[in-house]
């Protein structure tokens, strides 16, 4: 019962974010329900696999890039681990934010290019905020035992808040983007509220 319960409380997060950006955006979900269903399951699967391919590449990253690094017999020093370590890391956000930006908001004729000035946003957000957590983890004596316990479920509730601020704020700049765009007279894109795709679709 564990399983279906937490698979449906991550899909509910996904259509929450999804929600948040036609609200970024200014358009109403019309799409119809099974549209819903599938693009929503298709983001929590991918973003899932990306999240989790990410976390392993923050987390053992360079140390796997140094052991297989020995084992090709190539000799390189920690720093260029730790490098692309961070490259495949801000790689896996950048493809993350701009799927979400791309499948998650119900707008019609999108492209990929209107979703990657948010998703450059959001990755910077999101590891400048990363950082700042670690750094204020660091910063805390370790003599403070009372709170001690307390600290991993803070971080946790922090990375959340950060990557949920990161997704919208990114969102927020695509939307501005595409409508500074418009105004400007660029005949490559339409204001967000008339590119609704799901509005005359029949059951």
């Amino acid at each position: 019962m564990g399983s279906p319960k937490r698979s449906l409380a991550i899909f509910n997060s996904t259509w929450a974010m999804m929600v948040g950006l036609n609200k970024a955006y200014g358009v109403k979900e019309e799409r119809q329900w099974w549209k819903i269903l599938a693009i929503g399951s298709a983001l929590t699967v991918a973003l899932g696999v990306m999240g989790l391919m990410s976390l392993a590449a923050m987390l053992y990253g360079s140390r796997a890039g140094a052991s297989i690094g020995r084992r090709l017999d190539v000799h390189a020093p920690s720093v260029f681990w730790h490098i692309t370590q961070w490259f495949v890391v801000v790689l896996l956000l950048f493809f993350s934010f701009a799927s979400l930006y791309r499948f998650g908001p119900n707008l019609k004729d999108r492209r990929w290019q209107w979703s990657t000035p948010g998703a450059v946003v959001a990755v910077v957000w999101w590891v400048g905020s990363i950082l700042f957590l670690r750094i204020t983890q660091e910063s805390f004596s370790s003599s403070q035992r009372i709170y001690a316990g307390m600290k991993p479920v803070a971080a946790l509730l922090l990375w959340l808040y950060f990557t949920g601020s990161a997704i919208f704020i990114g969102g927020e700049t695509n939307s501005e983007i595409e409508k500074a765009a418009t105004d400007a007279g660029d005949s490559d894109v339409r204001r967000p509220g008339q590119r609704r795709s799901g509005g005359n679709e029949s059951a």
